[in-house]
């Protein structure tokens, strides 16, 4: 079984480091991640965990926004980048071999997507609705509801 991380900010360097390594044309320019984006692609992860593995990835609450779910810990830890690519300078670590392939599993899906084509996908998606529309203040995207309805989205193969 994998070993999980118990927050969110590796997970998330993770795909800021994957995504400013990810080249869009032969002269080596990186597209990079916006915060935006990250959010989106954070909530996938979990739900891909959640699906093959019956477990989260990481403890941080997902509450939907506006602009779909986010990460509020991660939202506020990168916010200071506005609508620029997000940039770290430091590598990360203590991923274990079997998150790592998990997040690589998500970027090959999904990083192929702007902020924007995300936002739609995430907005179909009865996880965010449900929670989005919910008459209480808490707008949090609960464990269960993510588990349930991503049950059959992801297998491994």
């Amino acid at each position: 079984m994998a070993q999980y991380t118990s927050d969110a900010t590796s997970i998330a360097k993770w795909f800021v480091v994957r995504a400013n390594n990810e080249f869009v044309d032969d002269g080596g320019v990186a597209e990079g991640i916006t915060n935006l984006k990250l959010q989106k692609l954070l909530y996938f992860a979990q739900a891909v965990s959640l699906s093959v593995n019956g477990k989260p990835l990481f403890d941080d609450a997902i509450v939907a926004w506006q602009f779909g779910p986010v990460v509020p810990v991660i939202y506020k830890l990168f916010k200071v980048f506005g609508n620029n690519p997000v940039s770290i300078d430091k590598k990360v670590e203590g991923l274990s071999v079997e998150v790592t392939a998990l997040l690589e599993d998500v970027w090959s899906v999904y990083g192929k997507y702007s902020a924007h084509e995300l936002v739609s996908i995430t907005h179909n998606h009865l996880p965010w609705q449900k929670a989005y529309n919910a008459s209480a203040s808490d707008k949090t995207i609960s464990i269960e509801s993510v588990k349930e309805y991503y049950a059959d989205y992801y297998h491994r193969t």
